[in-house]
């Protein structure tokens, strides 16, 4: 019990950092196109 609960965390938190990957990268993306222009 204990376990699945862990590995659902763990899950949680892969997809949370994930998340926070493509946002940060969408957000670096629009600033290098406005530095380019």
């Amino acid at each position: 019990m204990v376990q699945i609960y862990f590995f659902r965390c763990l899950y949680m938190m892969k997809m949370a950092t994930d998340l926070i990957k493509v946002f940060l990268y969408k957000q670096n993306m629009m600033i290098i196109s406005i530095l380019m222009n």
